[in-house]
């Protein structure tokens, strides 16, 4: 998709044009996203079942060491998908400016310093928003939603990323709701959450239901909750659960940080655009206008033959 246009695109053709780039890079990139992804997603719910069997097999004993260790293994695998969905964004920017996608470079690029302050950065300001009671996120999240691509793109870091990210939301030259770069990152956030969701009941809700159906079992035989929902068949279906809706959802996450790339393309067009406009506007009244040609000053008197 040509971004040298100034045509404003919108938010239907952004959400068919993120497609058409996902399906044509989809065998290159799935496989080294995905899977760590999954093993990610995988690795958490394998130690949170750990967890709860250690605190059931010996809960008078309960074991406080035990216990941060595995929050802590949750926690670099949690901090693992971060990094891997950071990798995604940049192979998404690279492939839509028509760079060569270079999966080193998608890993690595987070490891620079000022690439991983400003993403923590980033994400300290969205949890701050999460706290503040979530509703908060829907409007900080979108304002900050191209933090990446100032990044990426522009090589600005810090707070001067952020900055980057919160003009670029608010440009909107044409005055135009559905065309303001704020409501359509916001859309896409909600699509991508409306998606999610849909997988998730699809993917999911078939393990978890035979999952509530053992536990409920398992309640009669044990007659402990934590026995009932650390044991090996409750687990082994969570952990199948997990992985199909991991996979799944990678081509989803995938999709949205193509369509979010797009989207930072075409709002940088956009306010380039209106900035020149400004500029050419503002030199205007600086020329001055031609004057008209000036005429003879007396008529020429008439040569031509009269009467004697």
């Amino acid at each position: 998709m040509s971004f040298d246009d100034h045509r404003v695109i919108s938010f239907r053709v952004l959400l068919d044009e993120a497609f058409k780039v996902t399906r044509r890079h989809l065998g290159q990139l799935y496989l080294p996203f995905a899977l760590p992804l999954a093993l990610a997603a995988v690795s958490m719910v394998a130690l949170q079942g750990w967890m709860m069997q250690g605190m059931t097999e010996d809960y008078e004993s309960f074991n406080l060491a035990f216990t941060c260790g595995v929050f802590g293994l949750i926690f670099v695998a949690a901090l693992s998908t971060g990094v891997v969905y950071f990798a995604m964004s940049v192979a998404a920017y690279d492939a839509v400016a028509e760079r060569p996608v270079g999966l080193w470079r998608s890993y690595l690029y987070l490891f620079k310093p000022r690439v991983f302050g400003t993403a923590l950065l980033l994400g300290l300001l969205l949890l701050l928003s999460y706290i503040c009671c979530i509703l908060p996120l829907l409007y900080v999240a979108p304002l900050l939603s191209f933090t990446f691509g100032a990044m990426i793109e522009e090589d600005r870091f810090g707070t001067a990323a952020i900055q980057r990210s919160a003009q670029l939301a608010g440009t909107n030259p044409l005055d135009n709701f559905p065309h303001n770069p704020l409501v359509r990152a916001f859309a896409l956030l909600v699509v991508g959450m409306a998606i999610s969701t849909g997988l998730s009941l699809l993917i999911q809700l078939p393990f978890e239901v035979l999952r509530q159906v053992l536990f409920l079992r398992d309640l009669d035989t044990f007659g402990d909750p934590m026995a009932a929902f650390s044991h090996p068949g409750a687990v082994a279906l969570q952990l199948a659960g997990s992985l199909l809706g991991s996979l799944a959802s990678s081509v989803l996450s995938l999709y949205l940080c193509f369509a979010g790339a797009m989207l930072f393309h075409d709002t940088r067009r956009r306010r380039e655009g209106a900035d020149l406009e400004s500029a050419l506007d503002a030199l205007e009244p600086l020329a001055e206008p031609p004057s008209p040609p000036a005429g003879p000053a007396n008529p020429p008197p008439d040569r031509g033959g009269g009467s004697a």
